[in-house]
């Protein structure tokens, strides 16, 4: 793998995007299987941008178990969809 390499300050270089995920320790994402492969396949050139208070800036290599992957049935899904209806129409009629 070469070295990386500073910018050329006479080229203009396309900016990166950060994404930042927020979710509780026990929320996750959720998407159709086939959409969640291409995700990944997406991520494939993908770095952690690491950025510690009173420290500078670093970009680092994604290590195994930096991102887990799962999947639930159809049955299972539906059956969390109609219970957050249920219990969200409930809150709604107090």
């Amino acid at each position: 793998m070469p070295a990386p390499s500073l910018p050329n300050p006479k080229k203009i270089e396309p900016n990166f995007m950060v994404l930042e995920i927020q979710a509780r320790y026990d929320e996750k994402l959720v998407l159709p299987y086939k959409e969640g492969i291409e995700v990944l396949r997406f991520l494939e050139n993908a770095k952690i941008y690491s950025k510690e208070y009173n420290k500078d800036a670093m970009v680092k290599d994604l290590t195994e178990g930096t991102i887990k992957s799962s999947s639930i049935g159809a049955q299972e899904y539906g059956e969390a969809i109609l219970r957050t209806t249920l219990l969200s129409e409930e809150d709604n009629s107090k």
